[in-house]
């Protein structure tokens, strides 16, 4: 997985969160995005490798 993906996932949540949930509000948000993303593409690598090829 690349790092520098995962950041801009996390800042992008944030972003978004942090006006509506405040700094550690929108920080939690993001490091629950973050590990549910590298957890759904890992899971889609071993079972669907086409699939997680066309999302990245």
């Amino acid at each position: 997985m690349n790092y520098l993906e995962l950041l801009s996932v996390g800042w992008t949540v944030w972003q978004f969160t942090r006006k509506r949930f405040g700094t550690v509000g929108g920080l939690l948000a993001a490091v629950v995005v973050v590990a549910g993303y590298a957890v759904l593409i890992g899971r889609l690598r071993d079972d669907y490798p086409r699939l997680a090829e066309r999302l990245e």
